[in-house]
């Protein structure tokens, strides 16, 4: 959607279609009592400098935030007057406490820590527009969670392995949370147990295992 351009809270112009957003949990997996972050990047948003802040808790319960939700509830009195407001918004839509970060030349680093699992919002605002994106749908995962993994490949199908020679298998734990992936193969007489060696992907927790069964 195309967003018209604003007369800021001081004068300011700013265009909340030129906005941007991204970050570690705006882009990544996101983990439940895990701190996380993303940026608000104003820099070809208008001649600022510009400011931002979260909303008020009382203003996101009562759902007083511009193109969220059906309540169209008021603003907290409390409400700080910034160029650029934030929120993040909860499974059953109650707001998780946000920082909101001057970086200076544009940027803002919002963080937070989310509590509970299961789906989340977050929600910038420039002038009342939402901006691209928003409100931007975040999967908050477990932590160390081995129901969560997937273990797949030809080196765990009931036939086709060769002794002597390297089977593989890929686990899956990118939505597992936080832990170390550990890969354990036996037999049936311990002396032929197998080697294997685990590596871990680069930006991912997906893993490749290399088992090889001895003779």
């Amino acid at each position: 959607a195309v967003v018209s351009t604003q007369s800021g809270h001081y004068g300011r112009e700013i265009d909340a279609s030129k906005v941007k957003l991204g970050g570690d949990s705006i882009d990544g997996v996101v983990k439940k009592d895990k701190p996380t972050s993303f940026e608000i990047d104003t820099t070809d948003a208008g001649k600022g400098p510009f400011t931002a802040s979260p909303y008020e808790p009382e203003t996101v319960k009562n759902g007083g935030i511009p193109g969220v939700g059906d309540k169209d509830g008021p603003k907290s009195p409390d409400e700080e007057d910034t160029d650029i407001k934030v929120a993040v918004i909860g499974p059953n839509g109650e707001p998780v406490d946000c920082t909101v970060v001057d970086k200076g030349d544009g940027l803002f680093d919002v963080q937070y820590k989310p509590t509970k699992e299961g789906p989340h919002k977050v929600v910038v605002t420039a002038n009342d527009d939402l901006v691209p994106g928003a409100p931007v749908p975040v999967d908050v995962f477990p932590n160390g969670d081995a129901s969560k993994c997937k273990a797949s490949g030809p080196g765990i199908e009931p036939k086709g392995l060769v002794a002597g020679k390297p089977g593989t298998f890929k686990v899956d734990a990118t939505r597992a949370g936080d832990g170390d992936v550990e890969v354990i193969v036996t037999s049936p007489n311990p002396k032929l147990d197998a080697n294997v060696k685990v590596t871990k992907k680069e930006k991912s927790t997906d893993c490749d295992s290399a088992l090889i069964p001895l003779l």
